[in-house]
């Protein structure tokens, strides 16, 4: 509507009104909803990182890994070609958030159902982090007393936040559970490429704390009548 009016714009004397503005988008094929959401995007296609790693690191190590691992076509193929050593297990690690106020926001209602009041916001949440692999299901005993399973509440006033030394915590859980049941095997935990994945030793260089560029100083000069 604001658009039309401009002096250079509009061909009419009058300007329109916003219901009239309204009727031509809606027959231009714009309808006034909510903002349409598609795939997240966050730079996975850099050529300088991303597929550069994946090309470079990650097939070449995942192909080396497939060799040992089990077959599955309709069925799972137990053998392993002679030769490669011991079968490999891969165990998937991954995190998921729930909130207390997670729900359908369209429904079926009937057209003299009373409106419900709901509450404002998301609610609280409660973070689910775990293993699983195709071959053992979720990582834990038969008797189901044990388990790497984190349940996690986020939050400043809450547990806090998920952090490297939980993550270290959780995978050494998890490597005792494999080892005490499955030592015949060969086991790798995968993770993605989240930042709190992401640990070095704690005496490593940082980039991050490191100069960009190195600045020259003068000398201070020496004080009249020499050095003291």
């Amino acid at each position: 509507m604001e658009f039309l009016s401009q002096p250079d714009i509009k061909g009419i004397d009058k300007s329109i009104s916003h219901k009239t503005a309204c009727r031509y988008l809606n027959s231009l094929g714009y309808r006034y909803k909510a903002t349409p959401k598609g795939q997240y995007a966050d730079g996975h296609e850099r050529e300088d990182v991303e597929v550069f790693y994946h090309e470079n690191v990650f097939l070449p190590q995942w192909r080396w890994i497939q060799e040992r691992m089990a077959t599955w076509v309709e069925k799972l193929i137990e053998s392993v070609p002679s030769g490669s050593g011991r079968r490999v297990i891969t165990w998937f690690h991954d995190e998921s958030i729930f909130y207390a106020h997670d729900r359908r926001k369209k429904g079926w209602y009937h057209k003299d159902v009373t409106v419900k009041l709901y509450a404002k916001g998301e609610g609280s949440s409660l973070m689910v982090a775990d293993f699983v692999s195709a071959d053992f299901g979720w990582l834990r005993p038969p008797d189901g007393k044990r388990s790497a399973r984190r349940l996690f509440k986020p939050g400043k006033n809450r547990d806090g936040y998920f952090t490297n030394e939980d993550i270290q915590e959780q995978v050494q859980d998890a490597m005792d559970i494999v080892l005490e049941l499955y030592p015949q095997f060969d086991h790798v935990f995968v993770y993605d490429n989240a930042t709190t994945h992401l640990k070095r030793a704690e005496d490593g260089l940082s980039t991050c704390r490191m100069p960009k560029k190195l600045v020259k100083t003068s000398p201070k000069k020496a004080p009249l009548g020499g050095l003291r």
